[in-house]
């Protein structure tokens, strides 16, 4: 099984290094590294092409404007080869070294589903706690109709549902959200696991704190869109 690994960048020079090399250590190496840069004006294309010599890797680079992390992450899904693609966009990084072996032992074993991890939350440098959606929320339906979902830096999804549905660009912040919605009103099999699979940096535009409301009227938008039903009655009855 080929993994697709997909780190979106932008100006991204002080964190790079870390989350290129949770990925370049990895002990299983049946993936393709692609880094999706919105042009930066800082350091970071020289950083990565060092880094490509320092490992001897194949790392596939582009680097041109878009607008928006999605829309880069969508560029990098129309690109990806591999069979399932997981996002460790700059700052985040792959918990451990064996990370992509454990997660192949598990696909190889539940056959294909969207796989659900938990996630190291960090803020400078130093672990706050651990984020496990199934012991906050049970099912993945409870958690999605409290706008609740897994963090994507620890969701391992197969590329033919990215390719199918892409993420939603007009939303900003909360397009991931909106997929894994779809994606489980679609039928898609869900496996939540207990290994954690990402560190997230909590200093990222979605973690401040002036952007809580705008990522909930994005949330209600979603719910409203794939659950009317549920949403008229949460709202009626304080659910």
């Amino acid at each position: 099984m080929k993994y697709t690994i997909i780190t979106v960048t932008y100006n991204a020079q002080a964190n790079i290094k870390k989350t290129m090399e949770s990925v370049l250590l990895q002990d299983y190496q049946d993936y393709e590294y692609l880094i999706i840069d919105g042009k930066s004006k800082d350091r970071t294309l020289e950083i990565v092409e060092n880094m490509k010599q320092r490992y001897d890797a194949d790392i596939k680079v582009y680097s041109e404007k878009d607008t928006g992390v999605y829309n880069a992450m969508n560029k990098g899904i129309e690109r990806a080869k591999g069979d399932y693609i997981i996002f460790v966009n700059a700052g985040d990084f792959l918990y451990e070294k064996g990370t992509l072996s454990s997660l192949a032992e598990q696909i190889e074993r539940g056959g294909e589903a969207i796989y659900c991890g938990n996630t190291c939350m960090m803020q400078d440098g130093k672990p706050l706690g651990v984020y496990d959606f199934k012991k906050n929320n049970h099912t993945v339906l409870r958690g999605l109709l409290h706008y609740k979902m897994p963090c994507h830096q620890s969701v391992v999804a197969p590329a033919r549902l990215l390719k199918k549905y892409c993420f939603d660009e007009k939303y900003k912040m909360r397009a991931d959200y909106d997929w894994i919605v779809k994606c489980y009103r679609k039928g898609a099999k869900f496996c939540l696991i207990d290994d954690i699979v990402a560190g997230y940096d909590m200093g990222g535009e979605t973690s401040r704190i002036d952007n809580q409301l705008f990522m909930k009227s994005e949330s209600e938008m979603i719910v409203r869109k794939y659950y009317p039903i549920y949403y008229i009655l949460s709202q009626a009855f304080n659910l």
